[in-house]
């Protein structure tokens, strides 16, 4: 038997994915919670693309914070030449 921390039940073994750098073998998370933790990222990731690729239309602000911020480290890494590859949009 093992606790998920997130849902905070006890339940067999078997309910949980297997991984081969902890100590018990298992990852951290039920099965439920995992496939939940993994909805909830890839939400975030489409909303990150959004703001990074399609000019920020819908995207939250603070994913939008976040691209101006890899927009202007990526041009002051490559330099102007290149900037204009990312689509304008979040300046």
């Amino acid at each position: 038997m093992k606790r998920c921390p997130m849902c905070k039940d006890e339940l067999d073994e078997s309910f949980f994915y297997k991984h081969t750098k902890t100590k018990d073998g298992l990852q951290p998370f039920c099965k439920s919670c995992h496939l939940k933790i993994g909805q909830k990222n890839k939400r975030k990731k489409g909303q990150q693309y959004e703001a990074v690729f399609m000019g920020g239309r819908g995207a939250p602000e603070s994913i939008l914070r976040v691209a101006r911020s890899r927009r202007q480290n990526f041009i002051v890494h490559y330099g102007e030449a290149v900037a204009e590859l990312i689509p304008d949009g979040y300046e």
